[in-house]
This record gives C-alpha cells, sequence and structure tokens, in this order.
C-alpha cells in the first residue's frame, strides 16, 4: 500500500518532471488549456501559466451571465479533519497525509467576455475527469483482487456432487443466469446453459449459508467470500445460488379462494415442491461438507454451513428498503434481498442503539466494526426504522452472545464526528481509561454513548426535589387523610356487620323491585289506552269526511 501511495504522489507531484520545456506549445496567454496528454488543466494565475493535475480538481463549474461566462474551479484540502470525503482521490489522500504543512488553493474563478474558449476548455475537461476517475475506479477495484488457484477437477463422473437448474446471482452474463453448480476437488464450478463458467475455491469462502424456503420464494445456498471476486465485470463479496418455488410475479398475480380445489390443489402441489428442494439443497450442502472434511478441504468458519435462526429475525433498513434481518451461529444476515446484507459477529467492536425512549415506535441499530477503529475505515453501518417490541428480544441476543458490547441512547449522533473523537483518544491512549490527559474523570471506552445512566440519575433528583417540596402542611393533610380513612374502616367494619341487617337489606331491595315492576304494568296501561283513544278518534274523522263527499256529490247533481 505504501508503494501505491509513493506511486500516486510521484504521478501527482512530477506531472511536468522537465519543466515549462514539456509545456503544450498551444498554452495562449491569459487563457485555459486542458492537456489531455498529461491529464492537467493549465490555469493563467497572474500572466502565467499554473498546472493542476486533474485528481486535484473537485468541481468545474459554468455560469452563463449577460456579457460575459463564469468557470468556476473548486479543489480538494485538507479539512483538518483525519478522515477524508469518499469522492477524495487516493492520489490526493496521499499527498495530504504526507505533505499537510503546504498551502492549498480552495477555489479559483475566471471570468471571460469571448465564451467560446471556455465552453470548449470545460467540455474537455469533464472528459477528462470522467476518464480518470473511470480508471482510477478499476484500478482500486482491482488493487484488493486475490488471483485464484486453478480449479482441479474431480474424476468421480458416477456420483457428482451436484444441482441443476440452478440460478447465479450476480450472473455472468445478461439476463437470467441458469446452469448447473458442481463440487470438484478444491471448489465449485458453476455452468452456464447458454454460455460460460464460475469457479470459485473452497480457500477463498468466507461463510457457507444454506437458507430453506419457508415463508420466501427461494432456496439458496450463499457463500460469503474471504476476498472479493470479478463475475462479468462485477466484483463482489458475495455470490448465491438459488431455485424459485414460485415465481414472484405469479404469486402476487393469483387471488386465492380457499374452496377452489384446484387452488388447494396448487397449495398441495407447493407444499410438495418446497419440501422436495429443501431436501435436495440440504443434501447437496451435507455432501459438500462431508467431502471437505474427508479431504481436508478449508470451508467457512468451522467447516460447516451455516443456516438463519429465524425466530431472532427483526426488521430492519440496512440500505434502502424494509428487509428481514436473521442472526445465525457466526453472521446476522439478509440473502433474500438485494444487495445482501452480511456481518460477521466476531467482527463487531460495539453496537449502539439509537432513539431508544417510550415516545418512538421504532429505532436505529449502530454496527461498529473492529476494522473501523482505525482513520479512513468508513462509516459505522446502520440499521433504521427497527420496531420497538423487537429491542429486549435484540439485547437478550447480544447478551447471550456474550462477546459483543452495546449502549443505547435517546439521540442519533453523526458518527463521522463520534469516530474521529475517538481517533484522538485512542491515539493519546485515553480511550480504554477512566481519566483524560488532565486526570479528569471521563466515561469509559464507549461508555459515553450510554445515556441511560443520565437519565436515571434525572429521573433521581426529580424524585428527591418533590420530596423536598412535600411541606408540612401537606404532611398534616396526609396525617388527617390517613385518620379519616381510618374512622372509614371502623364505619364500614360496623355497617357491615350483622345478619338481621343483610336480611333487612334484602327485604328492601325486593320491594323496591315489585314496585318498578308495579310501576312499568301501569304505564304499559296508560300507553295501550292513549293508543286506542287516538285509534278511536282517526276512525271518526275519516267517516265524518265520507259523509262530507256525499253531500257535495248530492248538490252537483241537482
Amino acid at each position: 500500500d505504501d508503494d501505491d501511495d509513493d506511486d500516486d504522489t510521484v504521478e501527482l507531484m512530477n506531472v511536468y518532471k522537465k519543466g515549462t520545456r514539456e509545456y503544450p506549445r498551444e498554452l495562449i496567454r491569459n487563457q485555459i488549456h486542458c492537456d489531455k496528454e498529461h491529464e492537467s488543466v493549465f490555469l493563467p494565475i497572474g500572466g502565467f501559466h499554473v498546472p493542476f493535475h486533474i485528481s486535484t480538481i473537485k468541481t468545474v463549474n459554468k455560469t452563463d451571465e449577460e456579457k460575459s461566462t463564469l468557470l468556476r474551479f473548486t479543489f480538494f484540502y485538507p479539512t483538518g479533519s483525519t478522515t477524508f470525503a469518499r469522492d477524495v482521490p487516493k492520489s490526493m489522500r496521499s499527498v495530504i497525509t504526507k505533505f499537510p504543512q503546504l498551502f492549498y488553493v480552495k477555489e479559483l474563478t475566471f471570468r471571460s467576455r469571448d465564451q467560446r474558449n471556455l465552453n470548449h476548455q470545460f467540455r474537455l475537461i469533464k472528459e477528462l475527469q470522467k476518464r480518470v476517475r473511470k480508471r482510477q475506479k478499476e484500478r482500486e477495484e482491482a488493487a484488493d483482487l486475490v488471483e485464484q488457484v486453478d480449479l482441479v477437477l474431480t474424476q468421480d463422473t458416477r456420483n457428482p456432487i451436484r444441482l441443476t437448474d440452478i440460478s447465479m446471482k450476480p450472473a455472468i452474463s445478461k439476463g437470467k443466469c441458469v446452469g448447473t453448480l458442481q463440487a470438484h476437488q478444491n471448489g465449485f464450478r458453476f455452468r452456464s446453459n447458454r454460455a460460460g463458467t464460475f469457479d470459485l475455491i473452497f480457500a477463498n469462502i468466507k461463510h457457507f449459508f444454506f437458507q430453506e424456503c419457508k415463508k420466501e420464494l427461494t432456496v439458496l445456498i450463499h457463500f460469503r467470500l474471504k476476498n472479493p471476486v470479478m463475475v462479468g465485470r462485477t466484483k463482489t463479496y458475495d455470490v448465491q445460488f438459488y431455485t424459485e418455488v414460485v415465481e414472484a410475479s405469479s404469486s402476487l398475480d393469483r387471488r386465492r379462494d380457499m374452496r377452489d380445489p384446484d387452488e388447494q390443489n396448487e397449495e398441495r402441489r407447493e407444499r410438495i415442491l418446497k419440501k422436495r428442494l429443501n431436501k435436495t439443497f440440504r443434501d447437496f450442502c451435507v455432501r459438500v461438507v462431508g467431502y471437505c472434511r474427508d479431504n481436508d478441504q478449508p470451508l467457512g468458519v468451522d467447516g460447516d454451513f451455516d443456516m438463519p435462526y429465524r425466530k431472532l429475525a427483526f426488521e430492519g433498513v440496512p440500505y434502502k428498503e424494509m428487509v428481514t434481518l436473521t442472526p445465525t451461529v457466526h453472521c446476522l444476515v439478509n440473502l433474500t434481498e438485494s444487495p445482501a446484507f452480511v456481518v460477521t459477529l466476531d467482527e463487531i467492536e460495539h453496537i449502539h442503539f439509537e432513539r431508544v425512549s417510550n415516545r418512538t415506535r421504532a429505532f436505529d441499530m449502530v454496527i461498529i466494526l473492529k476494522s473501523q477503529m482505525q482513520p479512513n475505515s468508513g462509516v459505522p453501518q446502520r440499521i433504521t426504522n427497527i420496531p420497538m417490541e423487537r429491542l429486549e428480544m435484540i439485547r437478550q441476543w447480544l447478551y447471550d452472545k456474550g462477546d459483543i458490547t452495546f449502549t443505547a441512547g435517546t439521540s442519533a449522533f453523526n458518527w463521522k464526528n463520534i469516530m474521529e473523537s475517538v481517533y484522538d483518544q485512542l491515539d493519546g491512549g485515553i480511550f480504554w481509561k477512566s481519566v483524560d490527559e488532565t486526570g479528569e474523570k471521563k466515561d469509559l471506552g464507549w461508555n459515553f454513548l450510554n445515556l441511560e445512566g443520565d437519565e436515571e440519575v434525572e429521573d433521581e433528583e426529580q424524585d428527591e426535589a418533590s420530596e423536598s417540596d412535600f411541606s408540612d402542611d401537606d404532611a398534616a393533610a396526609a396525617e388527617s387523610s390517613s385518620d379519616d380513612e381510618d374512622d372509614w374502616d371502623v364505619d364500614a367494619e360496623s355497617s357491615s356487620g350483622g345478619e338481621e341487617e343483610d336480611d333487612d337489606d334484602a327485604e328492601d331491595w325486593d320491594d323496591l323491585e315489585r314496585e318498578a315492576e308495579e310501576e312499568d304494568r301501569k304505564k304499559n296501561r296508560r300507553d295501550r289506552e292513549r293508543e286506542n283513544r287516538a285509534k278511536r278518534g282517526h276512525d271518526d274523522h275519516d267517516d265524518d269526511h265520507d259523509h262530507d263527499d256525499h253531500d257535495h256529490d248530492r248538490n252537483d247533481e241537482d
């Protein structure tokens, strides 16, 4: 790594080794020029052309005004922090680290009334930036690639360890990749039905997972690798082989009717298919483990495959969508969605629970890895929106695990700043001490994240304050109320004694019930009489109306 940093530094600092003699002849006084050959940009400063390597330029923005055009350059520069942003190139990081005492330009802006040259140079600079960043990205991806040993094919063709009609993810070619996975002497070979093969060596497998199809749509085998491999054009640490028991589209489109015999038969066939595929994949894993043990081949952590423990599963958002996270013996995983989430438990330094409060329905879990205890090693992984009712289960799981420390608090932290303070304390040798450089008391290790102790202290202070505010008058009132309660208890005991009084009360209740029933009968009788009278009056009114109509008709005849 040091040699690579030296090469990057030399490449950045020695763009023109022979000085101005290597400057391009196309330079024009007081004009910007992009030199693609040396990957640099000449900027006119004080009448002289000053070259800047393209890696030092962060952004270039062009602004068109009414009578002129502005071209604004921003550069990478030290921020005083021990960490760098993701967009800082590796070469610029090495320069800033080795030469912190130099003066760095932060921003330059150029104005021109003739926009033709600025527009042309702006386009050339953007193209050069795109090309250089793509090359640096490919170089960084290839830096941690380890050349694998050649696969030794097995000679046993009578009873091969094989899975057929399975899919691979990521695919070795465009579209869905279906083929055959077979175990050989020192690894696996996947052969696509269309074209192409992929070899995976046993020694490069870090974790070996097998997940049955329960509520999911697939049964799968997943490999987390020690060193990344290139699958097509994709560099990955995870390779998965799976079979879909039910097509995702068909499971969403169908509307089930439990009384339909066809639906019942379809469900029965699905259950049989799940059971058969689970058994096929499990037998494959068992045979692979047995072969590796018999032939002293390394496989995973302890030479066995691992399975998710569904009783400890919980929901959360490790990336962009809600997924189900499940602990295994050695990891915390989500293997169903893409990208896969795999965290090795032995690599965890500390876990902190954020937004833990009775007023919230969800909390966050921040995972700090042991590899992140060094500067520029990345930001801790955050899993958000975990239901609050799963907190105690997760705590109990970590407590039973025994070797993972955890804290909890009500606030959400800026973990970039938190880790910078941790790095400073580690450099000073006081992080794992209970006192700082001046001898003052401080929290030991990660205990400064644990805010529960402070909340308990505040609660105790509030309780003491409430007790101190309890005046003598309140005490006297409380004593008098307690005396009244004692008198009430005596009266209650005296009033509740005696069987004769209980019999009298029973007789009084019977009399009251009889009186209520009699009153109800009288009321019902009055209501019926009122209805009868109203009905008779309505009939008499109808007779009178008919008689009047008859007289009126007779007068018309006359």
